[in-house]
């Protein structure tokens, strides 16, 4: 059996001699010092992991680093510039984050000191591809003051100021060794297990655990967000990596389905509190059984009796927003101070004050690549054309979790590889994974027993039935999100697109105010996530996120399949009107950063028009071009006058005898050749000038 240590400490072998001639370890001297704190602290010794040998090759590296990290409760990082040059230093951070879970640490499993100055780790200047290791470690605390010390070498141990860092790192390391300790003892029932796939949420994590420990009487916290987006996994993640601070057990309670009234509703949430009643060790009579209320009770008594011993429950796939409802939470659910309460649920936010809601969406890329990667290692360089491929394949599915997990097992069991799946995807859509589900289903190979529909659409579909047949004014604006592009929809457009239709629902004078409505639904539902971050690029001035919206595109996909032609061409009909309008007045009353964020929506759907050779696009790019100019955006908008100035040659060439096509042609020469001149491109500029004087 592999031996388990306690601290594995990761550093660059070049920072452990620091001057010509020197012949004391410093890292062998922190390594000592850590363990003499450790027995003087404990009484009980502490096993470290360190190499000192200095790997060469990566089958080396595996072999003799890779087992000492996986079976290390912590990691100890020894930051300095030569420690983020090094290749094996990024690898050991990028398996020890995968571990930090495993170990009830999340977020806490690496402790970084930071030995020697980096200039570019300091201004965040540092290469794009450490960008994620920086931000990282960043976020958790880093102990700068080493950077006095490390020079000394070993003599600056023996140092006051020292001796108390290091006492105080000793200490941090055995309370979280306690808390690893804690968790394996923390009592559950038949919780699902995490499964070795979870990749990232780790700001998610963090939201879920600074909702759950304000101190309110009976903290509950609801997580909420589309099908198969990953709530469970993330409930489940918290209640593993943050276990140790449970004594008191974990619980998992699962509530699916529709109910006919409250009393239902509260009967079916306070049984299964009863149903755990054994896995507490509390004993039940038949009398007991036979009345739910006072089971209920006495289990609810068992919990808050002993505040000492906190104490978790996630209450999974709430369907019904009736179990939301204050009343039911206060009827149905034990409470105190120490009692934390989770919630998951495809639900829309409710505005209580006894909820905190914290909203799943997409994965992140990078996560996303991790998610397929550990399911279908991808070949490292220079075979760089899968990584692409796979990057690739995350935005495609718009880092949907169940989506990738159904790739990853598929990618696995074919022993197929990323560039070809891509060209499969391309092809046919989001169906494709469908079908590959359906596939995993026929051959009996699971994608592990955490999810019980292994069918994309079949998850997805009662989704959007539920709108349709209950919102229908949320659906319509579903159908113009999906003809937005993706990643920025505009929700105000939406609801000037559902006012201007005139729907049923809003012929009255509130139809402003129902369109408002059904977009909030929306977004409150997660079926469009808010953008988080600002779009780079807009010189000084900044965008109104709220504005802007994401929409998932497995869901966009399925949208726009099932529009008849009819029904597409009315909705983009519209949604064309809309952005030509909104594009003239953008050229015409630009100044406010109040409608800075249009032009990135804007942007977008002007290069979407590129295929469309007809005037009205002409316009449209015409418009565009001089806002991203006015704003700075030189690239984009050379882009876009180019493809203008083609799309009006092909126009010309069509009707040679059309003036005003000429016309417009000679000053699309003209402008290109100003645009190429500012840009410093003089040889071009002047081929540009010169076609316009022929016109």
């Amino acid at each position: 059996m592999p031996q388990e240590y306690d601290l594995f400490i990761s550093y660059a072998h070049k920072d452990d001699y620091g001057n010509p001639g020197d012949d004391v370890s410093r890292i062998l001297a922190i390594k000592a010092a850590i363990e003499r704190e450790y027995y003087e602290m404990t009484g009980q010794e502490v096993r470290i992991f360190l190499d000192q040998t200095g790997i060469l090759t990566g089958s080396q590296w595996r072999e003799s680093l890779l087992t000492g990290l996986k079976s290390s409760k912590m990691m100890l990082a020894v930051l300095s510039e030569n420690y983020f040059a090094s290749t094996y230093c990024k690898r050991e951070w990028e398996h020890y984050i995968d571990t930090e879970l495993d170990m009830a640490l999340p977020g806490e499993g690496i402790t970084p000191i930071y030995v020697l100055p980096f200039i570019e780790f300091d201004n965040d200047t540092i290469d794009v591809r450490l960008k994620r290791w920086v931000r990282d470690l960043k976020r958790r605390q880093i102990d700068v003051d080493w950077q006095k010390w490390w020079p000394e070498g070993q003599a600056a141990l023996e140092r006051d100021d020292v001796k108390k860092r290091l006492r105080d790192l000793t200490s941090n390391v055995n309370h979280r060794l306690s808390l690893y300790e804690a968790r394996n003892t923390s009592p559950t029932n038949q919780m699902p297990q995490l499964t070795r796939h979870f990749k990232g949420r780790r700001k998610e994590l963090h939201e879920l655990r600074q909702s759950l420990v304000k101190g309110q009487i009976g903290a509950i916290a609801a997580v909420n967000g589309i099908a198969g987006i990953g709530k469970t996994e993330l409930a489940l993640a918290y209640a593993w990596g943050y276990g140790g601070h449970y004594p008191g057990g974990r619980f998992y309670l699962n509530m699916p389905g529709k109910f006919d009234n409250a009393s239902q509703a509260l009967e079916k949430l306070q049984q299964q509190f009863v149903d755990i009643a054994a896995w507490k060790g509390i004993e039940l009579n038949d009398a007991e059984r036979q009345q739910p209320s006072v089971a209920f009770a006495k289990v609810c008594r068992a919990f808050t009796l002993h505040p000492d011993e906190p104490a978790m429950f996630i209450v999974d796939n709430i369907d019904d927003a009736v179990l939301l409802q204050p009343d039911i939470l206060q009827q149905g659910l034990p409470r105190g101070a120490h009692i934390d309460i989770l919630l998951t649920t495809r639900c829309a936010k409710l505005q209580q004050d006894r909820l905190d809601w914290v909203s799943v969406d997409a994965l992140e890329t990078e996560d996303g690549v991790d998610l397929l990667d550990s399911y279908a290692p991808i070949p490292e360089v220079p075979q760089d054309a899968e990584w692409k491929a796979a990057y690739r394949i995350v935005e495609r599915l718009g880092g949907h979790a169940l989506a990738l997990n159904i790739v990853g097992v598929y990618l696995r069991w074919k022993e197929d590889s990323y560039v070809r799946f891509e060209q499969y995807l391309i092809a046919e859509g989001i169906e494709l994974v469908s079908q590959i589900g359906t596939e995993l289903q026929a051959g009996n190979v699971g994608i592990g027993s955490e999810y019980q529909e292994k069918v994309l659409a079949q998850l997805l579909e009662p989704t959007l039935q539920h709108w349709r047949e209950t919102e229908p004014a949320a659906f319509r604006a579903l159908q113009y999100a999906a003809l937005c592009p993706p990643d920025l929809v505009p929700l105000p457009w939406l609801t000037e697109l559902l006012i201007e239709e005139q729907l049923e629902w809003g012929r009255d004078q509130r139809g402003g105010t129902m369109a408002i409505q059904a977009v909030n639904l929306l977004v409150a539902s997660r079926m469009l996530a808010p953008v988080r971050k600002q779009q780079a690029g807009l010189t000084a001035e900044t965008i109104d996120d709220s504005n802007l919206a994401r929409m998932h595109r497995v869901y966009q996909d399925i949208l726009l399949k099932e529009l008849t032609e009819a029904t597409w061409q009315e909705l983009q009909n519209r949604l064309n009107q809309l952005v030509d309008r909104r594009a003239e007045w953008l050229r015409e009353h630009w100044g406010g950063s109040e409608f800075a964020w249009e032009i990135w929506p804007l942007r977008e759907l002007a290069f979407s028009r590129f295929d469309e050779r007809d005037y009205r696009t002409v316009i449209l790019l015409d418009h565009i071009a001089n806002i991203l100019q006015h704003v700075g955006q030189l690239a984009d908008c050379k882009r876009i006058c180019i493809q203008n100035n083609e799309i009006l040659q092909a126009l010309g060439n069509v009707s040679p005898e059309n003036a005003d096509y000429r016309r417009d042609l000679s000053v699309s020469y003209e402008r290109l050749g100003d645009l190429f001149r500012s840009l410093g491109e003089g040889g071009q500029a002047r081929d540009y000038y010169q076609n316009a004087l022929e016109i």
